[in-house]
């Protein structure tokens, strides 16, 4: 009996033993899987439970004029967030808010409804509805600290400058194309919850100095896109022109000075503009240039020396075939000089000049002088614009190109071209940001003038640019409005046709107007490029854009302080060795300069070689020269501090 009593026992206790067994190694296995298997996903739960890193808007760099005067910068403003635990009454809050946040009162008790410990109310919120807010004292609603951009000068600039998204992100223009630069490193802020839902706030540190913002110095001139803005949008009110663009651009270096579109935009308040008003027309939209592009069929005809200026051509008294094609002038001319076809600018005399160049000819030249391609002024957005094949040109669509039809070029390709012929016929690449600086002031990455490659011979762009200051001074010439006191103007004016979309041809009552100049002629300092789209009453390029080429032209060249050229003397002698002589007041100006950026490389590219000489005349440089005519390339760059014995390599062109 006890032996069977015993037995009994020790059963009970194995029992007991076994399940207590299974029982810790259950407790085991279930710790092992929390602690090891699971642990970095229920730590990732526990976070989102009780705590959220939230990212705000860091600080972007500021972009600056030439003369660093600001033009983007960030300020600090409030946004507002809500804890939706701790709201009681989610409808009572939400009908207090809305009428300050100007939102419907559903929207925000969706919100406070939210299962998630933080949401966002409202982003970048006025200061006066932030202070009314705060007098309501609602526990659960707060404030957080962001920036938002702000463009002090508004419109100026705008499509130049683009602007930013809510999270301060470029998205158009400038700030979208150097973004990486302007864009700061997140600010990250903890929201932390304790047991009864209290706030707890713990900010990580900030990102290192290196990884911060920098800032981006344009070659824009502040007051001369003010003269530039103000004088275009008096044109568009005078015309009730449907948009119009200007480009100012130094011809010398390739800088941007001023660069303004029509309809315009703020930047401050994006969303309440439309799409159409934000883009940068002056490298976005092309369009058929019409005779203006009569400056590049002349410059080709005596590059080529294919027509001299005093070459002779039958205008056919206003009315040419060819083929079924009849084409027109604006009046009835009888013969013409080259000189004169582009004075008057005759349709039909461009024609034949275009004839004796040649398709191939021709478009070779287009394309020399950038139309077709980029200019790669490093801007988003910009167009190649549209080139014909040579070979798919017939008779009447090669005299229809000699005069800027069936060819689409955009504002800034006429201006870099046009630059070229000013600068000696050497081409420039147009840029628009000077240099890059991070927060210490330290230039990491700057920009210089950048020639792109000789198009004409300095002889034929001089020939080009007598006979462009005919359009503009003589009576007859289709310029006159453009003339100033006491500066030779070289230009030309357009007036082109555009296209009727539904019917597919040329409309009646659709025109372009333009006019393109640089000045001074002799030495140029601004190259100017204006187009009035669509202007209502008269349409010619001559009425409705040569004026306001003359008030951006006039008030720019005083703010710059460029001494009249009237009193200047010109020799006339042979080709090869023609000079201007320059006044007494472009000396004085030339020391000045020469004075003021002592120990500094001047730029002297698209200067003669008697003129570079003069410039470095005095510094104690070890100058090596190559070549001959305009300067090409230089070492030291412009701007480069040079001390006594500096080496610098001046090439200059190739002889022609």
């Amino acid at each position: 009996m006890k032996k069977n009593q015993t037995n009994w026992l020790r059963i009970r206790i194995l029992i007991v033993f076994f399940f207590l067994f299974v029982f810790f190694v259950a407790i085991f296995l279930r710790v092992f899987q929390l602690q090891i298997v699971e642990k970095e996903n229920l730590r990732d739960l526990a976070e989102k439970q009780h705590q959220r890193v939230i990212e705000l808007v860091s600080s972007r760099g500021t972009i600056y004029d030439r003369n660093l005067a600001v033009l983007a910068k960030s300020v600090e403003i409030e946004s507002l967030y809500a804890h939706p635990r701790q709201i009681k009454s989610t409808r009572r809050v939400a009908r207090g808010l809305a009428p300050i946040l100007e939102v419907k009162p559903s929207m925000i008790e969706r919100k406070l409804k939210s299962k998630q410990p933080f949401v966002w109310l409202q982003r970048k919120i006025a200061p006066h509805k932030a202070r009314k807010i705060k007098d309501l004292e609602i526990k659960g609603i707060n404030f957080l600290e962001e920036n938002q951009r702000c463009y002090p000068n508004l419109e100026l600039a705008a499509n130049l400058l683009g602007f930013v998204g809510i999270d301060s992100q470029g998205l158009e223009g400038m700030e979208f194309q150097y973004d990486e630069y302007l864009r700061g490193q997140p600010h990250r802020m903890m929201i932390e919850l304790d047991a009864r839902g209290g706030e707890i706030m713990t900010e990580l540190p900030p990102p290192p100095a290196a990884l911060s913002r920098c800032s981006v110095v344009t070659t824009i001139d502040l007051n001369i896109q003010f003269i530039v803005e103000k004088a275009l949008s008096q044109a568009v009110s005078e015309t009730n022109a449907k948009s119009a663009m200007v480009v100012v651009m130094d011809p010398r270096s390739g800088e941007i000075l001023a660069v303004a579109s029509r309809p315009f935009f703020n930047p401050n308040t994006p969303k309440n503009w439309r799409p159409s008003c934000m883009r940068n027309r002056v490298i976005t939209d092309i369009f058929e240039p019409g005779s203006i592009f009569k400056v590049f069929l002349l410059a080709v005809a005596l590059e080529e020396k294919v027509a001299k200026r005093n070459d002779i051509f039958f205008c056919h008294n206003g009315s040419y075939r060819i083929g079924r094609e009849i084409i027109h002038d604006h009046k009835k001319y009888g013969w013409l000089t080259l000189q004169k076809v582009i004075k008057y600018s005759s349709n039909i005399g461009a024609s034949q000049i275009g004839r004796l160049v040649g398709a191939r000819r021709f478009d070779h030249y287009i394309r020399q002088f950038g139309f077709g391609t980029k200019t790669g002024i490093r801007l988003p957005g910009e167009v190649r614009g549209i080139i014909r094949a040579p070979d798919k040109l017939s008779e009447i669509g090669l005299a229809n190109t000699s005069f800027g039809q069936g060819i689409s070029v955009t504002a800034i390709q006429l201006a870099s071209a046009l630059s070229a012929i000013a600068n000696n016929g050497v081409l420039m690449r147009p840029y628009v940001v000077d240099r890059v600086m991070n927060q210490k002031g330290e230039v990491i990455r700057s920009f210089h003038p950048e020639p792109i490659r000789r198009v004409l011979s300095p002889e034929t762009s001089l020939e080009v640019t007598e006979i462009l200051k005919q359009v503009v001074q003589s009576d007859g010439g289709t310029g006159t409005r453009a003339a100033l006191s006491g500066y030779d103007v070289a230009g030309k004016t357009g007036t082109a046709q555009k296209i009727d979309p539904i019917l597919k041809k040329y409309a009646e009552d659709r025109y372009i107007g333009s006019f393109m100049g640089f000045v001074p002629a002799e030495e140029p300092r601004l190259a100017i490029v204006v187009v009035i789209d669509e202007p209502k009453g008269t349409p010619y390029g001559g009425v409705v854009a040569a004026p306001v080429f003359k008030t951006i032209a006039q008030q720019t060249l005083q703010y710059l302080n460029v001494p009249p050229t009237s009193g200047s003397t010109v020799v006339h002698v042979p080709r090869s060795q023609k000079k201007t002589t320059l006044t007494s007041k472009q000396k004085t100006l030339q020391q000045d300069l020469k004075a003021q950026s002592e120990g500094l490389m001047p730029n002297l590219l698209g200067l003669s070689m008697r003129t570079a000489l003069k410039w470095l005349d005095g510094m104690k440089l070890d100058v090596r020269i190559s070549g001959r005519g305009v300067l090409l390339e230089q070492e030291p760059r412009p701007g480069t501090r040079i001390e006594k014995g500096t080496i610098c390599h001046l090439k200059f062109s190739p002889p022609s």
